[in-house]
């Protein structure tokens, strides 16, 4: 990948100069031995560091993708359509102050193509800024951030809002729904 290759590009020129530096530094004797001075020791130990660290980063780490959580109500509850969807982790039982529920939500044909001349409204929620008790119970469960898309597919027309923490009661231990 590009990651790795660039890194061991930046290593192999980190090692070219080390070794040029420590040619320099290197005292040579009228016996043609070699023999190194401190500093060309402290110089070689940093650069063998600097080249581990590059080649471990290189071969051994990722660009690992952010974790978000949604919250999902209805369907999203259950396990086999959030699967069907995309990869999550397992779901953890909350109820979400400052919502609720209502019929608000207008099914159209753009969105939902198979569903023709039926428009009806299906179950929605809404913020309520003011009704601490006003809650609906769901749950959250980890997404990707390269797996987020599917979901926003998938709920057309919905809308991400931030949910604060101290408004998300949790209600049960990790487990499938």
């Amino acid at each position: 990948n590009s990651h790795a290759n660039s890194s061991l590009h930046v290593m192999l020129r980190i090692y070219l100069k080390a070794e040029y530096i420590l040619f320099r530094m290197l005292k040579v004797n009228s016996r043609d031995s070699v023999q190194l001075n401190p500093k060309s020791c402290l110089a070689l130990l940093v650069c063998a560091c600097l080249i581990f660290i590059l080649l471990y980063n290189a071969l051994f780490t990722a660009p690992v993708p952010e974790t978000h959580y949604i919250f999902g109500y209805g369907s999203l509850m259950n396990t086999a359509s959030r699967s069907q969807t995309g990869i999550t982790g397992q779901a953890i039982a909350v109820r979400v102050h400052h919502i609720k529920r209502g019929w608000i939500y207008d099914v159209d044909t753009l969105h939902h193509p198979h569903i023709a001349n039926t428009p009806f409204t299906a179950v929605g929620i809404e913020i309520d800024a003011d009704g601490y008790e006003s809650t609906v119970n769901g749950v959250i469960f980890p997404v990707r951030s390269d797996e987020i898309h599917k979901f926003d597919e998938r709920e057309a027309r919905y809308e991400r809002h931030a949910i604060d923490h101290n408004f998300i009661d949790i209600l049960s231990e990790t487990k499938d729904f």
